[in-house]
């Protein structure tokens, strides 16, 4: 029987060294995100992937439970506390955006360098402290586009 005044446990541990210093890790957002995702949707991290995953086509992904991420996988991305408007902030400023198109990957998140099978991809995003397009707009249409290999 569980405790139910003791918190939960996040979803996922990191190893130690990657917490070394916040700016470093403001830097290696997207490749930590990459991972929590590539563990989720690999199967090693299966309650990860009821939290969230990558789309079938690899090409974004969503958030199926704004809560259990906001408990169990922030506190991993992040040495500060965050809340989930301040990983929204990351994303926007990374330059990801909020997919407005109808259809399936609606309210997905989506970066043209952030793939499911391609992860060295996301060195290719950088942090932007002064350009920021709004998060929520309109993208390709990812059904049209073959899975990533």
């Amino acid at each position: 029987m569980s405790n139910p005044s003791r918190a939960q446990e996040p979803a996922i541990r990191l190893p130690p060294t990657i917490s070394l210093c916040i700016d470093a890790q403001r830097q290696r957002f997207p490749g930590l995100l990459h991972m929590v995702l590539s563990r989720a949707s690999s199967g090693i991290d299966p309650d990860t992937e009821a939290i969230v995953s990558f789309q079938d086509h690899g090409r974004a992904f969503r958030i199926h439970n704004q809560e259990q991420f906001c408990e169990r996988v922030l506190p991993v991305l992040f040495l500060e506390a965050m809340s989930w408007n301040d990983f929204l902030e990351q994303l926007r400023r990374f330059g990801f955006r909020r997919l407005t198109n109808a259809g399936p990957d609606q309210g997905a998140f989506y970066h043209l360098h952030f793939s499911h099978h391609q992860p060295q991809l996301a060195e290719h995003i950088v942090y932007n402290e002064t350009e920021i397009a709004p998060l929520d707009r309109p993208g390709p249409n990812l059904a049209l586009i073959h899975p990533t290999p």
